[in-house]
């Protein structure tokens, strides 16, 4: 076992397959039936560190402290970690802009940065002819969680399940505040301000909704759901 300790280099993504060319290479089966991007764990920022535990041909398998699995990782996506280096602590006031600059963004499974590469397009000549995975394949959208991953400078969980259990429990939905999240069975809302809610869903992308108007429509369709204080 390796365990040596590692930063992203650039934006890149973490598969559950060590056969990268192969999976970049099948558009016909780069994605699910229900559109996610079928080997994709989730999309890595640069900066983020891990510690290598095996390695497999072109890449390394790496585990992250904010991610219950491994991953493989692209060995040149990855540099060796030489010094401590600080994780960036955003203000409410600049984790709000951060959500908002991702307004209209694609929805994308895994995905948790505002950003594009055309990191995979170069290596693997992707010659892929629909919209859905050209995008996925430039690593261009986020996903529920993903959305708040990003927004929080990757401090928050990764999953919406792991979510659940984070943070405290909001008992009135009078009590919500900006930044609280409500949660639903594999989906996350965040509360952006008084008013409004901010979410990624896969037929809309990043989209504003009313606060009153998502929480109208829960009880109304007797949905369970809880509201959470993870900031």
């Amino acid at each position: 076992m390796i365990m040596a300790k590692i930063q992203i280099n650039q934006l890149t993504v973490g598969l559950n397959t060590p056969f990268f060319s192969k999976v970049f290479s099948d558009e016909k089966t780069f994605l699910t039936p229900k559109g996610h991007p079928l080997s994709y764990e989730l999309v890595l920022a640069p900066g983020m560190e891990g510690s290598i535990i095996e390695e497999y041909g072109e890449c390394f398998k790496i585990e992250f402290s904010f991610y219950p699995q491994p991953v493989f990782v692209l060995k040149e996506h990855v540099n060796e970690k030489k010094k401590a280096t600080e994780t960036a602590s955003f203000t409410k006031e600049e984790i709000q802009k951060r959500l908002v600059s991702c307004l209209g963004k694609p929805y994308l499974w895994g995905g948790n940065d505002r950003y594009k590469t055309d990191a995979f397009d170069k290596k693997f000549q992707i010659n892929f002819l629909r919209v859905r995975e050209k995008r996925a394949a430039q690593l261009d959208g986020l996903d529920c969680s993903g959305l708040l991953f990003y927004a929080t400078g990757y401090r928050t969980k990764r999953n919406t399940h792991e979510l659940e259990s984070s943070g405290t429990l909001v008992e009135s939905i009078e009590e919500i505040i900006p930044l609280d999240i409500i949660l639903t069975k594999g989906h996350v809302r965040i509360v952006l301000d008084e008013n409004q809610v901010i979410q990624s869903r896969q037929n809309r992308g990043v989209y504003l909704s009313k606060v009153k108007d998502e929480l109208f429509r829960l009880i109304k369709n007797k949905i369970p759901f809880s509201v959470r204080r993870v900031l």
